[in-house]
């Protein structure tokens, strides 16, 4: 699988992997499966689609693309590689991909979609291919499969209820880290918090290494998506819509497509704001249900011993640093949440560093005046001597120093870090933050 180093605010298009690496942790992505304005899933609005370059086979065609329409495209949650290593599980996650065959390289069954006004049928081998996805092996859950000695294994937990599985749960951080990007991705869902019998599925497989038709239950998810009446929840699948419509050129055409915001990645940020890390007494803890502890070093989470899957039995652990202080990532979510107790930490550091400079600027307008009277002073005792033009031209030079260190310095930080405050301000009055309901509090 590919590897890459998280950068900041940067465009990106999607990646010919079943679980490709991003390269962006806040980003724009490539939609190419909407035309017009792209619709909102942050209000109510009525969305005018424009149809005029569209052709539609018949009615019910045209019915569900203004249905689908409706629900909006978010962008497609993928890897963080610095995510991956600030945890000490990128060998693991990477270890549990190869197993079922998630690396470069790669039956029957067909898949026919439209795309720019032209019509495609491609077999699941061909499928596979373009994204890069493995073939061979199980193309679906089985239908007796009980997800039951599995989420024992995950959580301690005996019995699984898919109603009642929070995701936060399952102890292992690779293993809870797969099924939220197994659930961003394969499966095509803007949340992940309860974990589902596919993705359980999916997850053992890994764990044994066996083969599995990964393109399968793309196609599947994807039929489901196309035939569904619902007009509720984001399409989370444009990531993987984009690597088809480049394999069949059309990247000039991409390129002109609205851009969807959102966050592309599971990054630290994202990891905080689930409720899977909290920092205390400077150490990073990760929570397992109510409980928290240290994470120990990589090698003793080793998903290549099997006594590690239930992640339990780790003690003494290992204090170790992970990470600085989370900077919180705003998340776009359909609901609103209360987040008052992350909004006044922000205020607080915020309000505190504006007070700070408030009182190095008071310091340093009092050395201007001490400087000022004792250089006057000094003129004055030294204006027989000759000194009288040096010295005032430096105190002159001292005090334009200083001047111009508060405007290009100070002033700015203030205007920026007041600002800040405001939008705080703002948004918590809106109740808008950055942790969805369905979030680990």
């Amino acid at each position: 699988m590919a590897r890459s180093t998280t950068t900041r605010n940067k465009k990106t298009s999607g990646v010919s992997r079943p679980v490709p690496v991003s390269k962006t942790s806040t980003s724009k992505k490539k939609s190419s499966i909407t035309k017009g304005r792209v619709s909102s899933t942050k209000t109510k609005e009525k969305v005018v689609v424009d149809y005029s370059d569209i052709k539609f086979r018949d009615g019910e065609h045209k019915a569900k693309y203004e249905r689908l329409f409706e629900r909006g495209v978010t962008a497609t949650r993928l890897c963080d590689v610095d995510a991956l290593k600030t945890l000490n599980i990128e060998d693991d996650v990477q270890w549990l991909f190869s197993n079922v065959g998630w690396e470069p390289g790669c039956g029957e069954g067909s898949i026919s979609f439209q795309l720019y006004n032209e019509e495609h049928t491609w077999t699941l081998a061909r499928f596979n291919e373009v994204l890069g996805l493995p073939p061979g092996g199980l193309r679906l859950t089985p239908l007796r499969w009980s997800t039951d000695p599995v989420w024992k294994l995950l959580t301690g937990e005996s019995t699984y209820d898919s109603k009642m599985s929070p995701t936060n749960h399952i102890r292992h951080p690779a293993l809870r880290y797969v099924q939220r990007l197994l659930a961003n991705t394969v499966f095509g869902r803007q949340e992940g918090s309860k974990a589902r019998k596919d993705e359980l599925f999916m997850i053992y497989q890994m764990l044994h290494a066996q083969p599995t038709d990964t393109g399968a239950f793309l196609i599947k998810q994807m039929k489901e998506l196309a035939n569904t009446t619902t007009k509720k929840g984001a399409i989370v699948l444009g990531g993987l819509i984009t690597p088809i419509a480049l394999h069949l050129g059309h990247k000039e055409r991409l390129m002109k497509e609205e851009s969807i915001e959102g966050t592309d990645c599971i990054d630290i940020p994202a990891c905080s704001l689930m409720g899977w890390i909290r920092k205390k007494d400077g150490t990073t803890l990760w929570c397992i249900r109510n409980d928290e502890d240290e994470l120990p070093p990589g090698k003793e989470l080793s998903l290549r011993d099997k006594a590690n899957w239930s992640f339990v039995g780790v003690h003494p652990r290992t204090r170790t640093q992970i990470l600085s202080e989370p900077v919180p990532a705003p998340y776009v979510s359909n609901g609103t949440s209360s987040c008052s107790i992350l909004t006044e930490k922000v205020l607080t550091d915020l309000l505190t560093s504006i007070d700070k400079i408030n009182n190095e600027q008071r310091e340093i307008k009092e050395q201007l005046i001490v400087l000022w009277l004792g250089g006057h002073s000094t003129l004055l005792a030294k204006r027989d001597l000759g000194f009288v033009q040096l010295e005032t031209n430096a105190v002159k030079d001292c005090i334009a120093l200083y001047g111009a260190l508060v405007l290009v310095h100070v002033v700015p930080f203030l205007s920026l870090a007041e600002t800040m405050v405001g939008a705080l301000r703002f948004h918590e009055s809106r109740s808008v933050c950055g942790m969805h309901p369905d979030f680990g509090q």
